[in-house]
Formats: C-alpha cells, sequence, structure tokens
C-alpha cells in the first residue's frame, strides 16, 4: 500500500514559490519631491560701502495653486550669493509653511540662522513672504555698482501643482547698530499690514528694531528703502512628483 505525503503551503511559501514576496514591515511611502535649481542677478547701486557695515541680504517668495485645506511647505536651500568683489557667501537654509490652519505669520531663526517661516493661507495673505537671509559683514570697503551680484539656490515642496515666484533685495546698516545674530533684528514675515506682529507697510525682511538705522547702498537708498529694491523675480514650477 502507498502511503500519501500530506504537504501543506502556507499563503507565504504559496508566494514565496511563485517569486512574490511581501515584507512584515513594508516602507512607508514617502511622495515624491520637486527640487528646482534657481538663480537670479541683480546689480548694485552706485553708493560704496564701507568696511564693517552690514549688508542686509533677504529673499521673498509668492505661492501659486496652494490648496485651500492642506500645508504646504517650501525649502531654500544650497543658498550662494557671489559677485566679483565678494562671495561666495553661504545663506542659511529656509522653510516657509503656508498653513489653512494657522492665522497669524510668524518668522523665527535657529541656529546658524536657518529660518523657519509660517503664514495663514485661506486666504492667503497680501504681497511677498519672507524666504531667507543673510547678515554680511563687509570686511573691506566695496565700491559702488557692484554687479552682477548673483543669488542661487534649490527650490523644493512636495505638493503638486505649486509654482514659487522669488526675488532678492539688499541694504546696508552701520556695525554699530546691527547684528549678525537675526534673532535680534525683528524680522518681519510678510509685507501685509495685518495678521503678524507688525502692523505697518514695510516690507517682508524688514529688520524692524534697526530699520530706522539703514544706509544708501547695495540694492537700497537708505531712508525708508529698508530692505532695499527687489530684483527681477523668478519663477519655478509647477511641482509634478
Amino acid at each position: 500500500m502507498k502511503r500519501r505525503t500530506k504537504i501543506t503551503l502556507t499563503i507565504v511559501g504559496l508566494l514565496a514559490l511563485t517569486g512574490i514576496f511581501c515584507a512584515a514591515n513594508p516602507t512607508p511611502f514617502t511622495p515624491a519631491t520637486c527640487q528646482f535649481s534657481t538663480s537670479s542677478s541683480n546689480n548694485f547701486n552706485n553708493f560704496s560701502i564701507n568696511a564693517g557695515n552690514y549688508i542686509w541680504f533677504t529673499s521673498v517668495l509668492k505661492a501659486q495653486n496652494l490648496p485651500s485645506n492642506a500645508p504646504v511647505t517650501i525649502t531654500f536651500t544650497n543658498q550662494t550669493i557671489t559677485s566679483p568683489n565678494f562671495g561666495p557667501l553661504s545663506v542659511p537654509d529656509a522653510t516657509v509653511t503656508f498653513d489653512p490652519n494657522v492665522n497669524f505669520a510668524t518668522t523665527t531663526f535657529g541656529p546658524g540662522g536657518v529660518s523657519t517661516t509660517t503664514v495663514p493661507s485661506n486666504p492667503t495673505l497680501k504681497g511677498n513672504t519672507f524666504f531667507s537671509a543673510l547678515s554680511f559683514l563687509v570686511p573691506a570697503n566695496l565700491p559702488g555698482s557692484v554687479h552682477p551680484v548673483t543669488w542661487s539656490g534649490t527650490i523644493s515642496t512636495a505638493t503638486p501643482g505649486v509654482k514659487v515666484t522669488w526675488q532678492w533685495a539688499a541694504a546696508v546698516y552701520p556695525n554699530a547698530h546691527f547684528s549678525a545674530d537675526p534673532s535680534l533684528l525683528g524680522v518681519k514675515p510678510v509685507d501685509d499690514k495685518v495678521q503678524n506682529p507688525y502692523l505697518n507697510a514695510d516690507h517682508a525682511g524688514t529688520p524692524e528694531n534697526f530699520k530706522t538705522f539703514t544706509l544708501p547702498g547695495a540694492t537700497g537708498g537708505g531712508a525708508t528703502n529698508y530692505t532695499g529694491s527687489l530684483g527681477a523675480s523668478k519663477t519655478v514650477g509647477p511641482c509634478q512628483p
């Protein structure tokens, strides 16, 4: 009499035989991130800049196609500023989050000048939003009309459809009335007059605690031109992960 052999195949065994394997702990899905290399050139005006003064470089952005029900985070990394007379300068990383769940715009700075800005997005506030910045202590006298001055970096977001338009400017401040620590400057997060700590018409990036000391030079004329005049706008996107 022939003995019958009983064969039991588990689901895992069956899948193994067919060349299919399911991990017990699959890797979580991570949305793709859109990364855009970008650069923008501007010219300094004809005012010379004395050694020991600060140049306050600021960039701003506007975002398009933001969803009304979910936050969108945009980062600016690998930033450098170059010119024939100085640089390359390394600009601290920056993160901006447009969040429909907040109603007040803020900008804070961490170690190394890394900035985090959060702004309402439902509805969005008027004008530009602060993006990133650098306090540059001028080591030697700079002549007027330095050009080109080029700001480059990588803009990233993981939200499909989002486009980012950005610009930059630069203003001059005296050493005795400024700081290399951006957390002491009182940086205004948005252009808008509402829903932020500084209810005025100053531009995003204005160093509110020292704005009355601004000098002519870089892309600014002093007086009330606290951030300097913005250069040409550059647009990246839309994001298509």
